[in-house]
């Protein structure tokens, strides 16, 4: 695939080339479709989080939350930090 790219991209490809932070264009093209990529994946992330959220947030808004013992909530994580052998 051919693409003619403008010239302060080619200015700033040059530069990072130059700096040794990559060794060609295409190794730039590389990296900036990894970056994408982690992007996309990140955002796929993000919105999965927001489809699992929103039930719970629906349901507070109807008044159907309940209060929260953070005590509680704090020793319930702990032993199952310990039960899986993780520690401070």
């Amino acid at each position: 695939m051919t693409y003619q790219i403008s010239t302060d991209l080619a200015t700033q490809i040059k530069q990072w080339i130059d700096s040794g932070r990559y060794t060609s264009e295409d190794d730039v093209l590389r990296g900036a479709l990894d970056a994408l990529r982690r992007d996309d994946q990140y955002q796929r992330e993000v919105q999965r989080c927001r489809e699992e959220i929103q039930p719970a947030l629906d349901r507070l808004s109807r008044g159907e939350g309940r209060p929260v013992d953070f005590d509680e909530l704090e020793q319930q994580v702990t032993q199952r930090l310990a039960d899986e052998g993780i520690t401070d």
